[in-house]
């Protein structure tokens, strides 16, 4: 009986969310890390490892009026940060093109529940290799404790809109 019942609830739960419409206009911006940097207290340390053999990448998906921004390891399953931005005014970044974009990040780590606050800097990298299809843009995640990430990522061409061909 209570597998009849658990069966029930479950069908209805996938049939009630089969009925809901994605709005596929906004997809989201996906970019593939490319070089990773940590800096603190002056010092520069190469990261790469950690987020280019691991395949990383960072995701800025439109949500009401804020945006989510995760970082992840390949996939919702090994998310590092996600939270929600706020675009804003430049809150202090040396910048090169006046179209750089700005956000107030809160987040939260997998293993710690705390809310956390960070400032974060979209670039785009002129003299990319647009030529070749690739546009680099430059992110610099800077902390409460003025540790930060920066990362050089490439624009992953994402249409949600389009069927995977097998």
């Amino acid at each position: 009986m209570k597998t009849a019942i658990f069966c029930l609830f479950l069908f209805i739960q996938v049939f009630s969310y089969g009925q809901i419409s994605i709005d596929k206009s906004q997809a989201g911006e996906f970019y593939l890390i490319r070089e990773a940097y940590y800096i603190k207290d002056d010092s520069t340390y190469n990261i790469n490892e950690n987020f280019i053999d691991k395949t990383t990448g960072i995701a800025l998906i439109p949500f009401n009026d804020s945006t989510i921004i995760s970082i992840d390891h390949g996939g919702i399953d090994n998310v590092l940060f996600i939270g929600y931005g706020k675009k804003i005014k430049n809150p202090g970044f040396d910048v090169s093109r006046d179209d750089a974009e700005f956000y107030l990040w809160s987040f939260i780590e997998p293993n710690n529940s705390e809310r956390q606050k960070a400032y974060i800097l979209k670039e785009y990298v002129t003299g990319s290799f647009e030529h070749r299809g690739v546009n680099f843009y430059y992110f610099n995640i800077r902390f409460a404790d003025n540790s930060q990430y920066q990362f050089y990522a490439s624009v992953i061409k994402y249409d949600p809109t389009k069927k995977k061909s097998k």
